[in-house]
C-alpha cells in the first residue's frame, strides 16, 4: 500500500532541494556579474581618483542622453534627485521612471552616475562612462551594482578597490 504522507514528504523534500540548488546558482551568477562590473582599467581608475577634476552634474537634464540611456536602457528615463519614481515592482504611476538619480559627476570625458533602480529588487548602481565627444557613443567603463547608497563621489573613489558598493571603513 502507498502511504500518502510518505509521498507528500518526498515531494516536499525534493522541492526544497530544488529550491536550494536554484538559490545557490542565483548567488553564484550574481556574484560573477557583480565582479565583472567592478573591473576598471588602470587608466580609468587613475582618472577617477583625480577627485579635483570632477564637478557635480545637478540634474538629469544636464547629462547627455547617451549617458542616461546607458543607465536605464534605450527609451527609459531617470527621475531627478528626490523626484517621483516607482521604487518597487508595484507600479503606481505608469509615467514615473523605474530609476532615480542620486548624484552624478563629470570630469573631462568621464561621467560617473550613481542611481537607484526600483522593481523586484531595489538596488543601487554606480555607472562610469567615457564619452569623447558630446555626440559620440559612450564607452562603459564600469557598472557596479550593490545594495547600499554611496554617500558621495569621494566615498565612491575610496571604495573603488572593493567588489561591492559600500561606504569605506571609517578611519580612526
Amino acid at each position: 500500500m502507498i502511504d500518502i504522507a510518505t509521498i507528500r514528504g518526498r515531494r516536499k523534500f525534493l522541492f526544497l532541494m530544488w529550491l536550494a540548488v536554484m538559490m545557490l546558482m542565483g548567488m553564484v551568477f550574481q556574484g560573477q556579474c557583480r565582479a565583472e562590473g567592478a573591473k576598471l582599467s588602470e587608466e580609468d581608475r587613475k582618472a577617477l581618483e583625480q577627485v579635483g577634476n570632477f564637478h557635480e552634474v545637478r540634474a538629469v537634464t544636464n547629462l547627455p542622453p547617451a549617458i542616461v540611456a546607458l543607465c536605464v536602457g534605450e527609451g527609459g528615463s531617470l527621475a531627478e534627485r528626490g523626484g517621483k519614481w516607482n521604487a518597487t515592482d508595484l507600479v503606481t504611476d505608469e509615467s514615473a521612471p523605474m530609476h532615480r538619480l542620486i548624484w552624478a559627476m563629470k570630469g573631462g570625458n568621464y561621467y560617473v552616475v550613481h542611481f537607484e533602480a526600483g522593481g523586484r529588487g531595489h538596488n543601487f548602481h554606480v555607472l562610469v562612462a567615457v564619452m569623447d565627444k558630446e555626440d559620440a557613443k559612450p564607452r562603459l567603463a564600469m557598472d557596479q551594482v550593490g545594495f547600499r547608497k554611496v554617500k558621495n563621489y569621494k566615498a565612491f573613489v575610496e571604495s573603488l578597490g572593493q567588489n561591492e558598493l559600500k561606504e569605506p571603513p571609517k578611519s580612526k
